[in-house]
């Protein structure tokens, strides 16, 4: 369970934040994984979860920067 969970979560958070994981996404796939652990593999709590993290949190609009010219 904690292999697909995992999975999951990287690929649901992938999605949300419209860009691919980076190393620095590590820490918040880990609680999101820990997180789904806990309440059964809820996807509700994978769902707050993602939605709680700093990288979901932060996120810029990637679309809106590339064409100003930011990368």
């Amino acid at each position: 369970p904690e292999t697909f969970m995992r999975g999951f979560g990287e690929h649901m958070l992938s999605y949300a934040l419209g860009r691919e994981l980076k190393v620095s996404d590590k820490a918040a796939v880990d609680k999101i994984t820990r997180k789904a652990l806990e309440d059964k593999g809820r996807f509700s709590s994978i769902v707050l979860e993602i939605a709680r993290s700093l990288p979901f949190r932060y996120k810029t609009n990637q679309a809106k920067d590339h064409e100003h010219g930011k990368h």
